[in-house]
């Protein structure tokens, strides 16, 4: 049974090689931010963002409320939308990007409710430098999409809610073109954004403008072939190797998910030992250590965050 996925692991090892390139994915949007008190518009914006996987940068283009552009890194980048959209989708929490670890699954009508934790060490920590933290999230999925986030901190209090809304399937991935954000604080706020002219795997020389240097051009032209090549790759694994195996996979998220989310944030020698290492664990025969998602019949399995 597990032949097949051993095969497809060796031959994706032999062409990361041979390829000498990194993963290259990217997404673009027209926005639209309104934040308000709930009475009130306090902030209006309206502009474009592009964000560029291999070159981990969010380019913020405003027309409103004035002309300017910025560019984002980490860690801020990882609270974009896009960067979770390239990175993860929407069938998983980007609180696994945060180290946070999943403790609980339990099940509501048609809905998944997954409840994650900060590691103690890590929480002790954080909060030696900050005690307003989010020290557990709780969220909401049905299918493949994620519904809502609901964010507490150490005394267990809600200090932030997110939803999610209008679902498109754009590039293969399923983009939700409307979100809300509570924030609790001495007054609530309500950020609402609308996404529209949404584009995936769309690469933009222009980018080079914001950086114009040999290096930046060279890299992001290796991310691209390698984009191509993996993408080649894994419909090879689907089409050809898959339809061999068994007819589910025995966690979520799935092998090839959870393959993209280790390469992402783990580099290449990372993510190929643990995609390798899925595949072999992919049989369905011990379940021991997993926590199971009855809604969706799969044991809950998310690829370590591992330092660089």
């Amino acid at each position: 049974m597990a032949l097949g996925k051993i095969v497809a692991a060796c031959l994706s090892i032999c062409l990361c090689i041979n390829a000498e390139a990194q993963l290259h994915f990217s997404v673009e949007a027209d926005f639209l931010e309104e934040i308000t008190d709930g009475k009130t518009i306090n902030i209006l914006s309206k502009g474009h963002l592009s964000y560029h996987q291999g070159c981990q940068i969010l380019v913020q283009e405003y027309v409103l409320p004035t002309t300017i552009t910025t560019v984002v890194r980490q860690p801020q980048i990882k609270q974009s939308i896009l960067y979770q959209a390239v990175n993860a989708g929407f069938a998983a929490t980007s609180a696994t990007d945060y180290n946070f670890e999943p403790v609980a699954v339990a099940k509501r009508g048609t809905s998944a409710i997954t409840t994650y934790k900060l590691p103690p060490q890590i929480a002790d920590t954080l909060l030696k430098h900050n005690q307003t933290i989010v020290c557990k999230i709780m969220t909401s999925q049905t299918g493949n999409r994620l519904d809502a986030e609901i964010m507490f901190d150490k005394n267990d209090s809600v200090i932030g809610k997110t939803f999610y809304y209008d679902y498109e399937t754009i590039g293969g991935v399923d983009f939700p073109t409307r979100t809300i954000s509570v924030t609790y604080g001495e007054k609530e706020l309500y950020v609402k954004n609308i996404y529209s002219h949404i584009e995936f795997d769309k690469f933009e020389p222009d980018s080079s403008k914001i950086y114009p240097t040999e290096a930046f051009q060279r890299d992001s032209l290796c991310e691209e072939e390698g984009k191509t090549f993996y993408n080649g790759l894994f419909a090879f694994y689907k089409r050809i190797i898959s339809p061999q195996d068994i007819q589910q996979c025995s966690f979520y998220p799935s092998c090839s998910q959870y393959s993209k989310i280790t390469f992402s944030q783990n580099g290449f020698f990372y993510g190929f030992a643990d995609t390798f290492d899925r595949l072999l664990r992919c049989n369905g025969i011990d379940k021991n250590g997993y926590i199971f998602d009855e809604n969706r019949n799969r044991l809950i399995d998310y690829p370590l965050k591992r330092k660089k």
